[in-house]
């Protein structure tokens, strides 16, 4: 509900975007070696918003939803062991994007329009998982282990936003998050005791309220700017 009452604002103010974002999401864990499991991906999706605080700051809140796993199969050093996870999770962050550039640049002639930029961020959050686990043996004790399931986090992001003009920006970002612990895979005491983190990489696309490009970078590219007229001065 407050969302809703301060859309207005928001808009009003020029500084608004909403976004959809599609990528994929792995994690690094006592079922890897060293990096991600690529063979094991998963999908994640989300929602994004962010506000334009200054021309190179913005607040950025998203929820995602995504899903991480990895498998023994796919690693040289624990092929034997024959572990496999499944890992959903739900998470809602907050961040504060650094960009480059510019966000706005403005013509001579007042009109604004979006431009193309890196960016960093950082931020923090919380994360709800329910790993589901297969091939551990009856004496494992990480199958009695009692782990929260509901985590702080941190954040650390970076990307890259391109203006395509008109109202949309299309973003291509990456994340990592680290939780705290051991229990993303499910697995801690059957194998090296050390803090899981997972992260996801894929593309937003913004659709902008105000701030967003009334035009693209290159529609002003070649604009000559015409001469001002000077009023003629009447003779008495």
């Amino acid at each position: 509900m407050l969302c809703i009452a301060l859309l207005p604002y928001f808009t009003h103010a020029q500084r608004m975007s909403l976004g959809l974002f599609a990528g994929a999401a792995g994690y690094q864990g006592d079922l890897t070696d060293k990096g991600y499991d690529w063979a094991e991906l998963r999908n994640a999706v989300g929602f994004v918003t962010t506000h334009r605080l200054t021309d190179h700051f913005a607040a950025k809140v998203n929820f995602t939803h995504c899903s991480i796993a990895a498998a023994d199969i796919h690693s040289v050093a624990k092929k034997n062991r024959k572990l496999s996870f499944e890992t959903p999770i739900n998470e809602l962050g907050m961040s504060l994007e650094w960009h480059k550039e510019s966000r706005v640049k403005y013509t001579t002639s007042g009109d604004f329009y979006n431009c193309s930029t890196p960016y960093v961020s950082l931020g923090v959050g919380g994360m709800r998982f329910h790993p589901f686990v297969k091939g551990l043996p009856a004496e494992s004790p990480d199958l009695k282990a009692d782990f929260s399931r509901t985590r702080f986090m941190v954040i650390f992001g970076a990307g890259y936003k391109v203006g395509l003009g008109g109202d949309w920006t299309l973003s291509f970002d990456a994340a990592t998050h680290m939780v705290f612990t051991d229990y993303l895979d499910g697995v801690s005491q059957s194998g090296r005791v050390n803090e899981d983190f997972y992260g996801y990489g894929g593309i937003t696309v913004f659709r902008n309220f105000g701030t967003a490009a009334k035009k693209s970078w290159m529609d002003y590219s070649n604009i000559k700017q015409k001469p001002v007229k000077k009023s003629k001065k009447i003779k008495r």
